[in-house]
C-alpha cells in the first residue's frame, strides 16, 4: 500500500515537474526571442542615426522609434525572465519537499532535530502555483524566500 502511494506521488511530482519545465522552456524561448529582437532594434537605431545624419534627412523620429522599440522589448523580456525564474524556484521547492518527505527518515536523528526547527513547512510561507497566479512575481520577490539561512545563523 505504501509503495503504491509512493509511486503515485512520484508520478504526480514528475508530471507536475514536467509541466513546470515545459512552461519554463516556452517562457525562456519567448524571452530569448525578445532579447534578440531588442538587440536588432538597437542596431537599427545606430544604422538609422547614421543614415539620417549622413543623408541630412529630417527624420529624427526614426532612430527614436527604433530605440523605444528596443527598450520595450528588453523590458518585456526582463518580465518574462522574472516569471520563468519564479516557476523554476517553485519547481526546486517542490522537488526538495518531495525528497524531504520520502527520505527524511534516513537522516541521522541530530540532523533531523536541527532541520525540523530550521526549515519546517510552517517556517516558510505557503507557495502558490506560478502557472496559475503570476501576480506575486513582481510584488513579493522576497516573500517566498526560504528563511533557512537566517535561522541557521541564529542557532549558532
Amino acid at each position: 500500500m505504501r509503495s503504491e502511494q509512493a509511486d503515485g506521488r512520484k508520478r504526480d511530482m514528475l508530471f507536475e515537474d514536467l509541466g513546470r519545465a515545459t512552461t519554463c522552456a516556452r517562457i525562456g524561448q519567448q524571452a530569448l526571442a525578445q532579447l534578440y529582437l531588442g538587440l536588432v532594434a538597437f542596431l537599427a537605431t545606430s544604422i538609422a542615426l547614421g543614415v539620417v545624419t549622413f543623408a541630412r534627412l529630417n527624420a529624427g523620429w526614426l532612430p527614436l522609434l527604433f530605440g523605444a522599440a528596443g527598450i520595450v522589448l528588453l523590458f518585456s523580456a526582463s518580465i518574462l525572465l522574472i516569471f520563468e525564474s519564479r516557476i523554476a524556484l517553485a519547481s526546486a521547492y517542490a522537488e526538495m519537499d518531495y525528497i524531504r518527505h520520502f527520505s527524511g527518515h534516513l537522516a541521522p536523528p541530530e540532523l533531523r532535530k536541527r532541520r525540523a526547527g530550521a526549515c519546517s513547512a510552517s517556517s516558510r510561507p505557503r507557495r502558490h502555483d506560478p502557472e496559475i497566479d503570476l501576480g506575486g512575481a513582481l510584488g513579493g520577490l522576497h516573500a517566498n524566500r526560504p528563511r533557512y539561512a537566517t535561522q541557521v545563523r541564529s542557532q549558532s
